[in-house]
């Protein structure tokens, strides 16, 4: 095949932008001896992200010092490759990779299948982008069910919604999900290159009509960003952290959706230690029927008992307002399942998970 090159006065003014036609590499010694007007070409290396401070005929230009070259002598790496050796071309064009030339006159570039070759077809100019990801999974062994959420980091991603690299999630029976800052729930979220310092959200719903168990696991993960991380889960209903790289978090809940019920983070979270006078304070029985006991042995002074569900919400609220050692805690309203007792005192809150039966 032959495609036109076009000529302008003098070969440095005569830029003209090809590719290689074929599904497979062709040898560049060929294709620049079947082309006499032809004797080098160049690679753009995409090493310097453009900006308005290069020279250029528009606000955003490209580096000349990212162009790579080649002749019948060999390659020359790209001026601002500082290996002077990563972008060096090795003498083969990769299917449709483009090039450039600067014909010495006007007429046409020939490819033909004689140039063609059964290797080297891996030689593209732009290096395969870094992906670091993982890979998050929920499940429930009885019924069989499970869903998968994929969150990625790669350079020029963005926390809001970024066209081909953020997907919304799926209406399953079982699903775990990210969410952006706006709230858009995603089965596959990408963000801007790994910081460790990043938080992300992430909401959970099923439709399994029943208080059940559900395991929550960390369960591919993989790039250099990623390599010896630690990755956090924290459930914000229950307040407890745990590690997903030491294995699966267990939790249980009622049919619904909850979003922001977890954060993925990746330091370790800088826990409050609890006074000597808060780490005292106990109740029970546990499961409970109508009520419950709280033991405050130091008097601290309680001014909130609070019982959440599962869904986050306030279904008891009883002021105390007391340095009662002994305070009992009505819970004849609410209906058989699991709740989240919070002690609200001065010194801070102690929070535990509630059977009623």
């Amino acid at each position: 095949m032959t495609v036109p090159l076009l000529f302008n006065t003098t070969q440095n003014d005569s830029p003209n932008v090809l590719g290689n036609p074929y599904a497979s590499s062709i040898a560049a010694d060929d294709f620049i001896n079947a082309n006499p007007q032809i004797d080098a070409l160049y690679f753009w290396e995409h090493l310097t992200p453009p900006s308005p401070l290069l020279p250029g005929a528009y606000n955003m230009n490209f580096s000349m010092e990212d162009i790579s070259m080649y002749n019948l002598m060999g390659g020359v790496a790209a001026a601002s490759d500082l290996t002077g050796t990563v972008t060096k071309p090795n003498g083969y064009i990769a299917s449709a990779q483009g090039f450039g030339v600067k014909p010495t006159a006007a007429g046409t570039a020939t490819f033909t299948n004689a140039m063609r070759r059964l290797t080297n077809n891996d030689t593209w100019r732009q290096p395969e982008l870094q992906k670091n990801r993982l890979w998050l999974q929920v499940a429930h062994t009885g019924y069989e069910l499970q869903n998968t959420t994929l969150i990625g980091f790669v350079e020029g991603a963005s926390p809001a919604l970024d066209a081909g690299y953020d997907s919304k999630r799926l209406a399953t029976v079982l699903s775990l999900y990210s969410l952006t800052e706006n709230g858009e729930e995603l089965g596959i979220q990408t963000r801007e290159a790994f910081d460790p310092e990043m938080k992300i959200s992430l909401g959970f719903s099923t439709l399994v009509d029943e208080e059940t168990e559900y395991t929550l696991s960390l369960s591919q993960w993989e790039g250099t960003a990623l390599e010896g991380v630690e990755i956090y889960l924290y459930d914000a209903l229950l307040q407890t952290t745990t590690l997903l790289n030491d294995g699966a978090y267990v939790f249980r809940s009622d049919k619904g959706t909850y979003p922001q019920r977890f954060t993925l983070f990746f330091q370790a979270p800088q826990l409050e230690v609890p006074t000597q006078a808060l780490a005292g304070i106990r109740w029970f029985p546990n499961p409970a029927q109508d009520q419950i006991t709280v033991w405050n042995p130091n008097s601290l002074e309680v001014s909130r008992i609070v019982v959440y569900d599962l869904q986050g919400r306030e279904v008891a609220v009883q002021k105390v307002g007391t340095t009662q050692m002994v305070i009992a805690v009505d819970l004849s309203v609410l209906q058989t399942g699991v709740y989240v007792v919070q002690i609200e005192t001065l010194e801070g809150s102690v929070t535990e998970r509630l059977m009623k039966q």
